[in-house]
């Protein structure tokens, strides 16, 4: 594979990720760890292509069409699970919910006033 194709392939996911570290090193959001994952997982979604051309050339299964099409379906589902750990990590996290006016949380005062 020419160069050049490598660098169109990883040159824009790597810049994502260098910028996305640096501003997660600079602006420390609350689930950085989410969005550091995502990054890296971004950047392993975009060289899978070029992973699997060289395990394809090294085993020797450039022959079969099923092994594209694994390639075709897994290289996009793992972009999608770099974007779900983004998106993640912009969701805040839920504070526990306190008990409503002072009732013990087990649920024992509703039974107090119940005649049977």
């Amino acid at each position: 594979m020419p160069l050049v194709a490598v660098v169109r392939t990883l040159g824009p996911p790597a810049v994502v990720a260098v910028v996305g570290a640096v501003l997660v090193a600079r602006r420390r959001p609350p689930r950085g760890g989410l969005l550091a994952a995502g990054l890296g997982v971004y950047v392993v979604a975009a060289a899978l292509p070029l992973l699997w051309l060289a395990v394809q050339r090294a085993t020797g299964l450039a022959r079969g069409s099923e092994a594209g099409l694994v390639m075709i379906l897994l290289q996009p589902a793992v972009e999608a699970g770099a974007w779900l750990l983004a998106l993640a990590a912009l969701v805040p996290r839920r504070a526990p919910a306190a008990p409503r006016g002072g009732a013990p949380a087990d649920g024992a005062a509703g039974l107090r006033g119940r005649s049977g």
